[in-house]
């Protein structure tokens, strides 16, 4: 009899499923797929007046309040003659500059993007989708006539007044022409703020956190009374140190521990394993070995 054949399996699905099968679980957060949701991006400035270079030089800025980089690979911003296919990431707490047709529109700021199509002088609605279409945010949303922002001889932008304002009239300024930064493509300074905060952006620090992660592997089959060992990696890429971290592990049934040589001091609770770690460091981590064997009438297959 063969006992390593396939029907047995012990493989990725068993071996490598660290996660799923082998329920590998540990007490710090992993990362996880980032959710969209309403006001995650916002349409921060819209300079739909152009500059006094050129009534063509509109730009528009985006703003990411949250603490995550975000892609905004397949989103898209809207207008009534405007369909900006978006592209790149907007970093935490950041801005995106789109600047209309060149890079000249603001000459001393690179723009994250350049795009075509043109703004209404009288008004329209912007609304921004991620790349599942749903909307994300909007300016100027009740339609109508803008909501701050000027054309000829001001060119004030129309700025946000928090980044965590509704789209409400109410919500919207026009700039002060003292609350200003960058030039336009004649060397005029902009009546606007691209890049930088609105008048009146109070911006809270962020708190530091630890980014405690944690990675397992293994062989990707194995027989019947066979003992293997997995390696593990825990890691911290935050920007403080972990602290009082425990590290589990919960093996199937039929696999018994043997040793490992983390170098910590190993609790077995029936299948589970527990680590106290301790204080992980930020910018550190540390490899070990988990050695198991796997008992004489386990079966598995791969999914």
């Amino acid at each position: 009899m063969n006992t390593g054949k396939r029907v047995f399996g012990l493989s990725i699905a068993l071996l490598l499923g660290a996660i799923g099968v082998l329920g590998l679980r540990t007490a710090v957060s992993l990362a996880t797929t980032p959710t969209h949701t309403p006001g995650s991006v916002i349409i921060s400035e819209v300079a739909w007046g152009g500059t006094a270079a050129s009534t063509a030089d509109e730009w528009i800025e985006l703003h990411n309040p949250t603490t995550q980089t975000i892609s905004l690979a397949g989103w898209t911003l809207q207008g009534a003659n405007l369909n900006i296919a978006l592209s790149g990431n907007i970093p935490a707490e950041g801005f995106f500059l789109l600047e209309r047709t060149d890079d000249a529109t603001v000459s001393d700021i690179p723009a994250d993007q350049i795009y075509t199509g043109a703004l209404g002088n009288g008004g329209e609605i912007l609304t921004l989708r991620d790349d599942g279409a749903q909307v994300i945010d909007t300016a100027n949303g009740e339609g109508g006539g803008w909501n701050g922002g000027s054309g000829t001889p001001t060119f004030f932008s129309m700025e946000r007044t928090a980044p965590t304002a509704a789209d409400l009239p109410a919500n919207w300024q026009s700039n002060d022409g003292v609350t200003r930064n960058g030039l336009d493509a004649s060397g005029n300074p902009l009546n606007g703020t691209p890049k930088q905060p609105n008048r009146g952006w109070v911006f809270v620090p962020p708190v530091p956190l630890a980014d405690v992660g944690v990675a397992k592997s293994g062989p990707a089959t194995a027989v019947p009374s066979d003992t293997i060992a997995y390696e593990l990696t825990l890691s911290n890429n935050g920007q403080i140190t972990a602290a009082n971290v425990l590290l589990t592990d919960t093996l199937p049934t039929n696999m018994v521990y043997v040793a490992d040589n983390s170098g910590w001091i190993a609790t077995q609770t029936g299948q589970q394993i527990s680590w106290a770690v301790g204080d992980v460091p930020t910018a550190t981590q540390h490899t070990f070995f988990l050695t198991v064997t796997i008992g004489a009438t386990a079966t598995g297959h791969a999914d």
